[in-house]
């Protein structure tokens, strides 16, 4: 069950929805009434879809979610479906049923009754909750603490981000303070080897305006070398990817253009 379970998940975070939960169907998981895990996975793939359903069919999509969840949370002490049973109860337009889950999650957290979750998401968790207390200035604070427990976690805060822009979206307030919180970008390079006049900074100032968190690519003699020393610069994780042996690729992508490069 397990190794189903990991493809499932990683098409759910493709963003495969259908796919998941068609493979997700096909194991019987969908039927599963006592198992907190699934019924949780269920959740998320049910939430999954009804935000890309129509707006006609996304209401009856979320209930499911949150039936799912719900369920979920009757199982196991984890925070995690208590906190997407609110949000979808929220997104669903119950602001007074979604508070009432939100705030009673709050008490359980406070009186240490929650699930293994990490540290990040204890406190994303915390953060979920208050925003749908209307309490920003005290979800800001939580939020701002579970990045500093985990700041390298960035698929996790990616996530965090987008439920709460749609709870932000629902409520028809200024997201604009999650800027603090925003993931930065994924770069890829690749160029000439050849670097014609000012190339060199014309790359440098295309790399420090991307702002890269993290940056792939080889390092052949010019375009590629620069890219790297600029995202580096920049503080960026480096990540290189040769397509052969680092001799040959040296011999035959960086020799070539002087022993400077």
């Amino acid at each position: 069950m397990k190794s189903r379970l990991a493809i499932i998940r990683r098409l759910a975070r493709g963003g495969a929805a259908a796919r998941a939960w068609t493979a997700f169907a096909a194991a019987g998981f969908d039927t599963r009434t006592d198992d907190a895990t699934l019924l949780t996975l269920k959740g998320r793939l049910l939430k999954d879809l009804a935000m890309q359903a129509g707006e006609g069919e996304r209401s009856a999509g979320l209930r499911a979610a949150a039936e799912a969840y719900s369920a979920a949370a009757q199982l196991s002490d984890d925070s995690y479906p208590r906190i997407n049973a609110a949000t979808l109860v929220y997104l669903r337009g119950d602001k007074a049923a979604a508070q009432t889950l939100a705030q009673d999650l709050l008490d359980l957290i406070a009186q240490g009754r929650h699930g293994g979750e990490t540290p990040y998401w204890l406190e994303a968790t915390r953060a979920e909750a208050l925003l749908l207390l209307d309490k920003t200035a005290e979800a800001q604070a939580a939020l701002r603490h579970a990045v500093k427990t985990a700041p390298h976690a960035r698929e996790d805060r990616a996530a965090t981000l987008r439920q709460f822009r749609r709870i932000i979206a629902m409520s028809g307030g200024d997201d604009g303070w999650l800027d603090e919180f925003a993931v930065r970008p994924v770069m890829h390079f690749r160029g000439p080897m050849a670097l014609p006049g000012s190339a060199a900074e014309a790359i440098t100032a295309a790399v420090t305006a991307i702002a890269p968190a993290m940056a792939y690519g080889a390092l052949a003699a010019g375009t590629d070398i620069v890219a790297a020393e600029a995202a580096l610069a920049m503080g960026a994780e480096l990540h290189i990817i040769l397509p052969g042996p680092v001799d040959l690729f040296r011999q035959c992508s960086v020799e070539p253009l002087g022993p400077d490069w």
